[in-house]
């Protein structure tokens, strides 16, 4: 970290806030590297003492750890990946590690510094999503209405009595549908859509977690959804890949 790079995030960082709407208290180790930052809007910036031994500092109690655990194993993962398809190794760089820290450890690390953990309201997520259909699409009805909409809505098919007459007569003359022919359809239509192989959904989640670090309101839940799908994948191939090896074992 240098002064010019960290003065440059911190206006960035602010600039977001302040569209947000957000007012943020940042603590930040005393050190050349972390100036002062002038006339900021949503960012105060309090600086620890100095000196500041690291049992009071969040990051040494276990973030910057935890981070480098995760770097490294992506790292490993991204390398056994790439040896078992003959590819060219992703890039794996420090901010995809440092998204997959969970907001529960970052808490926990405040906490053991002597912090005391503030929890953020829920965002209105739904309420405002409808909000803004109903200002474009004229809709007089609240989210509530619109999703029970269709409590009373009749959803089974009631057949008639000669409908109900024709299917018992059909079935005690073995004229039914065979449900080995309907399991066979089935599993011809479901092979048709596994097209996909553990290989192509890991390039794609790849491309999914890249595009995710370059959202500005992204949030830890989303990221940590996309990576554990990818942790998932990982799992699968490494099993893919052992499995065809004790087949060609046995092959030989």
């Amino acid at each position: 970290m240098v002064s010019d790079l960290f003065t440059e995030w911190v206006r960035r960082l602010d600039k977001k806030y302040t569209r947000q709407k957000r007012k943020v208290l940042l603590f930040v180790d005393s050190c050349a590297a972390h100036p002062k930052v002038p006339h900021l809007n949503s960012i105060t910036l309090q600086f620890l003492p100095p000196n500041t031994t690291s049992q009071l500092q969040p990051m040494d109690q276990g973030v910057i750890m935890n981070m480098k655990v995760h770097y490294r194993r992506k790292l490993l993962q991204s390398l056994l990946n790439a040896y078992d398809a003959g590819e060219t190794p992703q890039p794996i760089n420090v901010l995809l590690a440092i998204n997959m820290v969970h907001t529960d450890c970052i808490a926990n690390c405040f906490r053991k510094a002597g912090f005391e953990p503030v929890r953020a309201p829920q965002p209105r997520f739904l309420d405002n999503i409808w909000e803004r259909l109903a200002l474009y699409m004229n809709l007089p009805n609240t989210f509530q209405e619109y999703a029970t909409v269709d409590t009373d809505l009749q959803v089974t098919d009631e057949p008639s009595d000669e409908e109900i007459a024709a299917e018992i007569t059909a079935e005690r003359a073995g004229d039914g549908p065979d449900d080995d022919e309907e399991e066979e359809t089935a599993e011809a239509e479901e092979a048709q859509k596994e097209q996909l192989t553990v290989r192509q959904c890991i390039n794609m989640m790849t491309q999914v977690q890249h595009f995710l670090c370059t959202r500005a309101n992204m949030t830890d839940e989303v990221y940590h959804n996309a990576a554990g799908i990818m942790d998932y994948l990982s799992e699968e191939q490494l099993g893919t890949s052992i499995q065809g090896r004790i087949t060609d074992f046995f092959q030989k």
